[in-house]
């Protein structure tokens, strides 16, 4: 299940850690890269959002959508700006270096580590490189060509690309979907 806050505080964090802007064609990426090892290494999502396959890549769907049209109910417009091809971090003087946790309240310890590691791998790519690097098998064996549309990355085939059993891949596909339930019975219950 899509979690809006969360999602929001990801792409500030990576905004932050990037000096406040970065296009946001990388930025697709690098929130694509942190939810795909969020779930490799913890079986669970990072933000929930769906993976699907588009022209230039693999992509959060909901956060596609949110630097498309934003976004009202949530800090998503009072913290970021999408301009031309790019993002801004508006809060970006509120951040305290020291404590960036005070601010990205959404992000645990573990969230924060996945997204500084994948900050941390592609920091000196170019859009276009990183776009590029997401088209490649060894990169991104997950992704396929969907010819100018967009088509659902299968969790299940996505964790079997790289490397987990066909047993474990269920296993967390599972569990997603019960954590999926419960998200959904507590909010009813609302």
């Amino acid at each position: 299940m899509f979690d809006i806050n969360k999602a929001t505080h990801v792409v500030a964090y990576l905004l932050w850690k990037r000096g406040g802007t970065m296009s946001y064609l990388k930025l697709m990426k690098m929130a694509y890269f942190a939810e795909r090892e969020f779930i490799l290494r913890y079986g669970e999502p990072l933000t929930g959002a769906s993976l699907v396959s588009m022209p230039h890549g693999p992509v959060l769907s909901q956060v596609y959508d949110l630097i498309k049209r934003g976004d009202n109910t949530s800090d998503w417009s009072s913290w970021i700006q999408t301009k031309n091809c790019d993002l801004t971090l508006t809060i970006m003087d509120e951040v305290d270096p020291d404590d960036p946790k005070a601010t990205f309240d959404w992000l645990s310890r573990a969230d924060q580590k996945v997204l500084d590691e994948v900050f941390e791998k592609y920091r000196d790519l170019n859009r276009w490189e990183i776009r590029d690097l997401s088209h490649t098998k060894e990169a991104c064996p997950e992704w396929e060509d969907p010819c100018g549309s967009s088509t659902s990355i299968d969790i299940k085939q996505m964790l079997m690309k790289h490397g987990k059993s066909e047993f474990d891949s269920e296993m967390v596909v599972q569990h997603i979907k019960d954590i999926d339930s419960l998200l959904e019975s507590t909010q009813a219950l609302r």
